[in-house]
């Protein structure tokens, strides 16, 4: 049996507000995209791990910094994210948005890919690993190396178990109703997936997708 983590180990959860619909022109709006990833996304490594997580979190954190900083320089050449691939080439990428944005999308389809898994019958019983392996597998682990591949399978050790983190997810509320948090988070994995199919195809259509590779657990730059 998996060691899984105490529920006390994990902050009582988020609230999971979907993510704001793409523009009818398929633009998605920069700050608001940003908010979104800062106010859900990021609780999300807490709720499955704060300590043995945290430099997954730390690295999602930052390239949402650094989007956040490109943006501030020209809010109104940066105001929806399709912006931030407007490079010749990842040469002329001064402002590493679009390394920034491609490592992001990398995390957010992590996320999305576990929550959705939590929910529809991945899980071995209470046992979310399952759901983790088919996320990572499928959105992260062939663009780590050995060491960061090592860290994440030490860290999914430690994974909460399935009713403690839906119940964290839900904010430990005292009338817990499993179908109603199920509900929610499908609503808010449509509603990334959204954003999600239209960053895709700004990297497709860019040619600005890469197998670059991360040799090295993400840590938290100075400022």
């Amino acid at each position: 049996m998996a060691d899984h983590g105490s529920q006390g180990d994990h902050p009582v959860g988020y609230c999971l507000q979907p993510f704001d619909p793409p523009l009818p022109n398929d633009k998605i709006p920069t700050i608001p995209f940003l908010n979104s990833c800062s106010k859900t996304v990021l609780p999300f490594f807490d709720n499955i791990g704060s300590v043995t997580f945290g430099p997954l979190k730390a690295d999602v954190s930052g390239n949402i910094d650094k989007l956040t900083k490109v943006y501030k320089k020209d809010p109104e050449k940066y105001s929806t994210v399709d912006e931030f691939l407007e490079v010749v080439d990842k040469k002329t990428d001064k402002n590493n948005s679009v390394s920034s944005l491609l490592w992001l999308k990398r995390a957010l389809e992590y996320t999305e890919m576990f929550m959705r898994s939590v929910v529809s019958g991945v899980c071995d019983g209470e046992n979310v690993i399952p759901c983790h392996d088919l996320a990572y597998d499928s959105c992260l682990r062939k663009y780590h190396g050995y060491a960061v591949r090592a860290l994440v399978w030490v860290a999914a050790k430690a994974l909460p178990y399935r009713t403690d983190y839906l119940k964290a997810l839900a904010g430990l509320p005292v009338d817990y109703n499993e179908a109603a948090v199920t509900t929610q988070i499908i609503v808010f994995c449509d509603s990334l997936r959204a954003n999600l199919e239209i960053i895709n195809n700004l990297f497709l259509t860019t040619g600005l997708d890469s197998d670059e590779i991360a040799t090295e657990p993400p840590v938290i730059e100075a400022e």
